[in-house]
């Protein structure tokens, strides 16, 4: 922003910066006005190597908004058959191809994300079954001075949620760190649009994730919980020695 670039002759000043899309048409690409164009044109006959003509009543692409009573798909059919030379795309057809190529991409990661979930889970739940296993007497020993079944498994329950918040605070940072590190790779890679979350898209999604990381380590710590806190507390004492 505020760098000159030259075209045809003419200089122009950057205005700004458009966040990359994934699309090298766009990204690639510098817009200008209508006057500032014809200006440049004028200019690149006494500036430029190569002059570039720009006419007055010349235009390269026109919007169409299609009344409700008509159909996208015929109205381009009838404006290529009317006007020569003319190349009409539907935004249905262009979108459409987009989503085909994400479909795939999406279907992919969710599997492998359930996947990887279902991994984890299993991780901690054997992660929170050796503490609580290893805890066995002092749990025993609680229970045996009067604290009831509830107020153990809130205690594990608790520190189970502790644990994931912390866990999850720091994945997000990690994940946030990595994919404003590797944007514009994932991008040159995949070739597809992109567009970065706005602030409060991001907040929402930084939200869940934290949210489902506390379900999670609930869900872990779960059984690991009922199972100690079902034993008797001379059991427990006895088995932890």
């Amino acid at each position: 922003m505020g760098d000159n670039i030259p075209f045809f002759g003419t200089t122009f000043q950057v205005a700004g910066t458009m966040e990359p899309t994934g699309m090298d048409f766009f990204d690639r690409s510098g817009f200008m006005s209508l006057e500032s164009a014809y200006k440049m044109a004028g200019n690149s006959k006494v500036k430029a190597i190569k002059p570039i003509e720009i006419g007055r009543d010349s235009i390269s692409t026109v919007l169409v908004q299609v009344g409700e009573e008509f159909t996208p798909d015929r109205v381009a059919i009838r404006i290529e058959h009317d006007i020569a030379g003319v190349k009409a795309l539907v935004s249905d057809t262009v979108i459409s191809t987009v989503r085909k190529q994400l479909s795939g991409l999406i279907q992919a990661i969710v599997v492998i994300s359930t996947i990887l979930w279902f991994i984890v889970l299993l991780i901690m739940a054997f992660a929170f079954y050796m503490i609580v296993n290893e805890r066995r007497r002092e749990i025993g020993l609680m229970r045996a001075i009067g604290a009831n079944r509830m107020h153990i498994a809130s205690i594990l329950l608790i520190e189970a949620s502790l644990l994931s918040a912390g866990g999850a605070v720091l994945g997000v940072a990690l994940g946030f760190g990595l994919l404003l590190t590797f944007k514009n790779l994932m991008l040159h890679y995949l070739k597809l649009p992109y567009l970065f979350p706005s602030p409060l898209e991001l907040l929402y999604l930084i939200a869940g994730a934290v949210c489902f990381s506390l379900l999670t380590g609930l869900l872990s710590a779960l059984l690991p919980s009922l199972s100690v806190i079902r034993t008797e507390p001379y059991e427990a004492i006895r088995s932890a020695e």
